[in-house]
């Protein structure tokens, strides 16, 4: 199985390719929830709201539970996204155009934290090009946020896509404070 690894990069180098590769996957990310949430807008594909070490993100358009996600390219043809909402989900969803997924049950996931295997969680087929990965119970998910807000390093494996990637995160704490902060603000906005 091919394994990719990146190496961090300071955000103020190569930030015209790095601005590219966010909006590549934040793009990637709305067109997944617009095709299973039947989101009415794509307006704010290219609108970045926070930018963290490799993550950006945005609101979602349109989701009641006023959920935001930040993404980041895993390789040139794989995207992480999370998201997350007032609700309490967290989900980590990755996605690849490559990918075609017929069932659920040919989706096999081994995620690992800083070379800890995570054992709690649950994937789901999105569609066919877009896995789920989320805690199996709400305090699963505030478990695998803290996990990942503390994590160096990420291993997920699709054995049955015969798939691999790994990155060496960067400034996770702080990405995952502006993804909840960008929830907070989306809340206080449609109170508005």
């Amino acid at each position: 199985m091919p394994t990719v690894h990146l190496k961090p990069i300071s955000h103020r180098k190569n930030i015209s390719r790095i601005e590219i590769t966010i909006k590549r996957a934040i793009s990637f990310t709305l067109t997944a929830f617009a095709s299973t949430a039947a989101l009415s807008s794509l307006a704010f594909a290219n609108e970045i709201t926070f930018q963290e070490g490799y993550w950006a993100g945005q609101p979602i358009p349109n989701d009641q539970d006023f959920g935001c996600h930040m993404a980041m390219m895993l390789d040139d043809e794989t995207m992480l996204s999370i998201y997350a909402n007032t609700k309490g989900r967290f989900d980590l969803t990755f996605r690849s155009d490559k990918w075609s997924i017929l069932q659920e049950k040919d989706v096999e996931a081994q995620l690992d934290l800083d070379d800890q295997p995570i054992t709690f969680t649950r994937v789901y087929l999105l569609n066919q090009q877009v896995i789920v990965i989320r805690g199996t119970t709400p305090a699963d998910n505030k478990r695998l946020e803290d996990l990942i807000r503390k994590a160096s390093d990420l291993k997920v494996a699709f054995p049955k896509l015969n798939y691999v990637g790994q990155t060496a995160f960067y400034d996770n704490n702080l990405a995952v404070t502006a993804l909840k902060n960008c929830i907070k603000t989306a809340q206080r906005q449609s109170a508005q």
